[in-house]
């Protein structure tokens, strides 16, 4: 059994109700939500828009492969409405967004995943809801706790607890 680390973010339709759905289906699909962060609320990261994001972080047991899991939490997200993921760099609105933040200690890249999450560092909306949870977890590239990732993010970006 595997933990795994996953980030919901949203900007478009009500959130929380969504990530309500989102976490009854990890747990039917995916393994078993063992910890879920406070909702967050920040402004878009990346881009300009009007609508502000809901972030949270769940943290599950599963046994699914890397791969795998990339491919049913995409699943999950096209059932709750969300368009093709983005395929540049650029970054826009969506109903809902599931990113693989870590797994077990895991350091891999493909084309189609990067584990960690490479953001991770640069994201107090990100950094927040795992500091919550999980403050003194070791980044395994970094080498650093998510205390100390948290205190020497420089996003000046304004979190707020829902």
């Amino acid at each position: 059994m595997s933990v795994v680390v996953l980030l919901l973010g949203a900007d478009l339709g009500q959130a929380a109700q969504t990530f309500k759905q989102a976490t009854e289906s990890i747990n039917q699909t995916i393994g078993a939500v063992t910890q879920k962060s406070s909702l967050y609320i920040s402004p878009p990261w990346g881009f300009e828009s009007d609508t502000v994001f809901t972030n949270q972080v769940l943290i599950i047991e599963t046994e699914l492969l890397p791969e795998e899991l990339l491919r049913e939490t995409q699943v999950i997200e096209i059932e709750l409405g969300r368009t093709a993921k983005t395929q540049t760099n650029s970054y826009e609105s969506r109903f809902i967004d599931i990113d693989i933040l870590f797994y077990d200690q895991l350091v891999m890249s493909t084309s189609n995943l990067i584990i960690p999450h490479p953001k991770i560092p640069e994201r107090r909306f990100t950094l927040l809801p795992l500091f919550e949870l999980i403050p003194n977890f070791v980044h395994p590239e970094h080498n650093k706790t998510i205390a100390e990732l948290t205190e020497q993010c420089s996003d000046p970006s304004e979190v707020n607890l829902i």
